[in-house]
């Protein structure tokens, strides 16, 4: 089992703050439509740039996420993204993981991140949750009951109630919404299906990841 450090050292993940900010990045989030937006998100790296901003609060949601699913033996991601919270989970837990993502160069990078890890890269496939069918054990990942542009996503909710009775996530909060606003809609929502919500840890930092500007002060560290 590799430690989270070293985990993140192998991928090139550290830490770094949200200043000084590349304009090849700062172009990208300006970007409005969702497919050029992702296509270039992947291309430029800035999926991974924003994994380094988060290097504190990632070390420590993962390990915990970690802990959370030792019990259960079938794992499915979706929204997996370029796969480096799925590697981390698939490299260190004894039981099948499987990731999926709707996008093409998520999955592309994802698959390459998974054979830089000594992985298999089928663990990640290219396909649209609303249409995938087949039941798991646990549901677990990032970014996947929220929407980019407006929070809570009611649709996706449903969706994996249906298709497992455990789901452990880390979501990140977006919009002008407050933490406590968001994690209500959430409850209200899996109230609908039977499902209890239950917030297990709070990052303190918050991270506007689609609104950067070019700043050149050093922000504070948060841990």
């Amino acid at each position: 089992m590799a430690s989270i450090e070293d985990y993140f050292a192998r991928n090139r993940i550290i830490a770094k703050g949200i200043y000084n900010v590349p304009p090849e990045f700062i172009r990208v989030t300006r970007i409005p439509d969702d497919e050029e937006y992702y296509e270039e998100y992947y291309r430029t790296g800035l999926d991974d740039f924003f994994e380094c901003v988060n290097f504190h609060p990632n070390k420590r949601l993962f390990t915990l996420i970690l802990s959370l699913v030792e019990d259960f033996q079938d794992l499915f991601e979706p929204c997996c993204q370029s796969g480096l919270f799925g590697s981390y989970i698939a490299g260190n837990h004894d039981g099948t993981y499987r990731g999926m993502d709707i996008n093409q160069f998520a999955i592309e990078k994802a698959k390459q991140r998974a054979i830089d890890n000594e992985l298999d890269p089928n663990i990640f496939q290219q396909g649209n949750i609303f249409e995938y069918e087949e039941e798991h054990e646990a549901i677990v990942g990032r970014y996947v009951i929220n929407r980019k542009r407006d929070g809570v996503y009611p649709e996706m909710v449903e969706k994996v109630c249906n298709i497992s009775r455990n789901i452990i996530l880390v979501q990140t909060v977006y919009g002008n919404n407050s933490q406590e606003q968001i994690f209500e809609s959430y409850k209200r929502e899996f109230a609908k299906h039977n499902y209890s919500f239950e917030v297990l840890a709070k990052s303190i930092k918050t991270l506007r990841t689609y609104q950067l500007s070019e700043r050149k002060e050093k922000s504070k560290e948060e841990n």
